[in-house]
């Protein structure tokens, strides 16, 4: 135990520059949102005004009135650079982490003396990467902790919990250790740092794109619901109340439509004149959505694709550093 503490130390002392940045930058932001909260509660909006703001706007109720427009003019100016902060930080913090953590010891071939002191790569991985993982999550979570009332406020405020995915919660520190899994892996494959470091930004971006591009697909694959007033809910496709008060697809409402009628929309981006047509005769277009309680079930998923890609990148250092030789 001892030995493992000693360990730690160095590597803390060895990493302290890129531990000291990743940690600074945490604090500050965690104690930035704390104090944009402390402004909020200063305020003094009570929590029954978010539902009457939500419906009567500032004509609501006299503490309302007289609370909410401040509130929520501070909420709206702080909330968005917030949150695009705290769904960043996972990914530059364990990319900064992950990227050196093997390939500075193969840059500066101290490599075959480390493995060489140790019986085990394995454990040495383990020694080495362990402290770092400590401090990375505990940075993220200080900031993951300090955004989910915030998180909560805007989705009080009506604006879509989907949206948000990332930004508080657990899926921050999930973020985090995928990126720092991918920048171990990729540094250790090509053994320098920088390059390391720039090849795991691409990949760790191109991941987050790909993933993002499934997450739409998801929620586009949901049951969707004739939701119609819902500010949250996110549209999918349309469908139509028929005079009578009967619900039919957009497929079938344009199957009414006259040929003549069609033809006209021919080369038109949307289908005016059957819209125009069918209109005319009594029908009510609808938005086919699919509810924010819904897509935010997406989270789950988030974390568990980002949990798979830390792994996986994980399993490939370990593989890296078992087998190849040092310079």
């Amino acid at each position: 135990m001892l030995v493992q503490i000693a360990a730690g130390r160095v590597v803390l002392r060895q990493y302290r520059f890129e531990l000291g940045v990743v940690a600074l930058a945490a604090l500050l932001l965690a104690a930035y949102i704390v104090s944009v909260e402390v402004r909020l509660a200063a305020i003094g909006a009570p929590r029954e005004c978010f539902a009457d703001w939500l419906s009567t706007g500032p004509d609501g109720r006299d503490d309302c009135a007289n609370t909410m427009p401040a509130w929520v003019a501070l909420f709206r100016a702080e909330s968005p650079r917030i949150f695009q902060a705290t769904m960043l930080l996972p990914f530059v913090a364990g990319l900064v982490l992950g990227a050196p953590l093997i390939a500075r010891e193969l840059e500066f071939r101290t490599a075959q003396t480390a493995w060489s002191l140790n019986p085990s790569r394995l454990g040495w991985l383990m020694r080495q990467a362990l402290p770092i993982l400590v401090v990375l999550g505990a940075s993220v979570a200080l900031v993951s902790a300090a955004a989910s009332p915030l998180a909560q406020h805007a989705v009080d405020l009506g604006d879509r919990g989907y949206e948000l995915i990332g930004s508080h919660g657990a899926s921050v520190v999930i973020r985090a250790f995928a990126s720092f899994g991918v920048a171990l892996f990729l540094g250790a494959l090509l053994g320098r740092t920088l390059p390391g470091l720039i090849l795991a930004t691409s990949a760790v971006v191109l991941l987050s794109v790909g993933i993002g591009d499934v997450r739409e697909a998801w929620v586009r694959a949901q049951p969707p619901t004739v939701v119609g007033e819902s500010t949250t809910a996110i549209t999918v496709g349309w469908a139509w109340r028929t005079p009578v008060g009967s619900i039919i697809t957009d497929a079938e409402a344009k199957a009414i439509v006259p040929p003549e009628v069609a033809q006209l929309d021919i080369g038109l981006a949307q289908a005016v004149n059957s819209l125009e047509w069918l209109d005319q005769r009594g029908y009510t277009l609808l938005p086919l959505e699919v509810t924010d309680e819904v897509a935010t079930g997406w989270t789950a998923y988030d974390v568990g694709l980002f949990g798979i890609i830390g792994v996986l990148s994980a399993a490939g250092s370990i593989v890296v550093v078992n087998t190849r030789r040092p310079r």
